[in-house]
């Protein structure tokens, strides 16, 4: 019993580590949207890990923030989806954790933090704007909830009641009016209406401003990627500087390459080819941009280059230019082999015989190249068939061609000195030599051994081992 019972201890904490480790896995990769059924399992296991062991306020507050952020991404990659309205609960929650969060750090800390709050805010708001569900009643609540009624709507007014805005309680105690850096936007400010020269959205929403505006003023900053991220250009300039082309602010890994830009210019240029790679164009073969695996290629381009400098033969494959016998060049299975090009030289270089084949020269029997099954053999001259051909068990151990001819083997005459019909034998091989063993005989049959026996010894015959010695034609000789 205590046995068992460790066992079953074993096994929970076993299920126990695999199940910790899973949850946190979720945690770190957040794989799930919202409409999954594995959502809220990666949602609860983010509660559990970021706040279940995290008793300090600040770190609370930032955990959630990075939460919310979180849910705001999770919305933008369903928008136009069923599950839209899904994603904006979820986003509600973690906005309502976020302010209680913010609001229970102490007042000295909480000014950076409700700044964060601030521009996830209007993210939020400018997000809810694109949705196909604006209306739904899960929206209204999320913008009361932010401090903003849903356009067209005013206190009073049809649909979900508008609710006051909540005050401001970002301390700016200490900012310094002369650095205007300091400054944030005001609470609830639409970013895309007051900073819509260069609207604030995806990486580029919760910046800080002084990220950009390095001097003591607003104005000049300059709007194109490159003034800021020079240093992450890997084309080094080939390509211009206008970044927004190919990459957009919400990821930057997300690209939409035009390759129409790239003119002459080839593919190797960018894509490292792999290893043993044809070394020709890349355009040659490659025509689809959007899907490498997808070629074809035109092997008129190859010249007089053999097959064997980009495709690698088989083992003891023929020795020769691959396109004597390859001559389609889609389907290298197909292939015909002009035996002419071998001049004197022997089947058996190329081809491998069967295990004790005949060692004489190949094209003396097999003479269509086309089948070797069409074999002609010479056999003038030979006379021991034993040489080439196994007898059978039990085969009579004469001469073979005093039976055999060279044309069929089955057709064979054998002069049998002995009557095969002599008394009840009626041909049948067996009467005489029992188990068809050919090398012995026996009279005794038919004849009963000990009569004659008797009958030899009143004749003074007492060995009677070789019948055959005294009655080749197996009459009695009485006279």
């Amino acid at each position: 019993m205590r046995r068992l019972l460790f066992i079953a201890i074993a096994l929970l904490i076993f299920v126990g580590i695999v199940g910790a480790a899973a949850s946190y896995r979720l945690v770190q990769k957040a794989p799930y949207l919202p409409g999954n059924v594995l959502f809220p399992l990666q949602a609860a296991s983010e509660q559990m890990w970021g706040l279940g062991f995290n008793g300090d306020a600040r770190a609370r507050a930032d955990t959630l923030l990075v939460l919310l952020s979180r849910r705001l991404d999770d919305l933008t990659a369903v928008q136009g989806t069923p599950d839209e309205l899904t994603a904006v609960a979820a986003l509600d929650r973690a906005y309502a954790q976020a302010i209680t969060a913010v609001a229970a750090v102490p007042p000295p800390e909480q000014q950076d933090l409700q700044l964060r709050l601030d521009r996830l805010a209007e993210r939020i708001l400018v997000q809810l704007v694109e949705l196909n569900n604006a209306d739904a009643t899960a929206v209204h609540t999320l913008r009361a909830q932010i401090g903003e009624p849903s356009p067209g709507q005013t206190p009073g007014g049809s649909g979900p009641p508008a609710t006051a805005p909540q005050p401001n309680t970002t301390d700016f105690t200490g900012n310094r009016l002369d650095d205007p850096r300091a400054i944030p936007f005001p609470p609830g400010a639409n970013l895309l209406q007051v900073h819509s020269f260069f609207p604030l959205t995806g990486g580029h929403s919760d910046l800080a401003c002084s990220t950009c505006h390095t001097g003591d003023t607003y104005s000049g900053a300059p709007a194109e990627c490159i003034a800021c991220h020079a240093e992450d250009d890997t084309h080094q300039g080939l390509y211009g500087s206008d970044c927004a082309s190919c990459h957009t602010s919400s990821a930057w890994q997300k690209i939409d390459f035009n390759h129409d830009i790239i003119g002459t210019q080839d593919c190797i240029d960018c894509h490292t080819p792999p290893k043993d790679h044809y070394a020709g164009t890349c355009r040659a073969c490659h025509i689809d941009t959007t899907n490498f695996n997808i070629v074809f290629f035109d092997h008129s381009f190859i010249g007089d280059q053999d097959c064997a400098a980009c495709h690698t033969p088989p083992a003891n494959h023929y020795a020769g230019t691959c396109r004597a016998c390859h001559i389609d060049t889609s389907n290298f299975s197909i292939v015909f082999f002009d035996h002419s090009f071998i001049g004197d030289q022997d089947c058996a270089a190329c081809h491998l015989p069967p295990a004790n084949h005949y060692p004489g020269t190949c094209s003396a029997c097999h003479q269509d190249t086309s089948n070797f099954r069409n074999a002609f053999f010479n056999h003038a001259g030979l006379t021991d068939c034993a040489a080439c051909h196994a007898p059978p068990a039990n085969h009579f151990p004469g001469q073979c061609s005093n039976c055999h001819n060279t044309n069929t083997f089955t057709g064979a005459t054998f002069n049998h000195t002995f009557p095969v019909n002599h008394g009840d034998a009626n041909n049948q091989c067996e009467t005489c030599h029992p188990g068809n063993n050919t090398q012995t005989y026996t009279c005794y049959t038919c004849h009963n051994q000990q009569e004659m026996a008797n009958e030899h010894s009143e004749e003074g015959i007492g060995d009677i081992s070789n019948c055959v010695r005294c009655h080749p034609d197996g009459r009695e000789h009485d006279d």
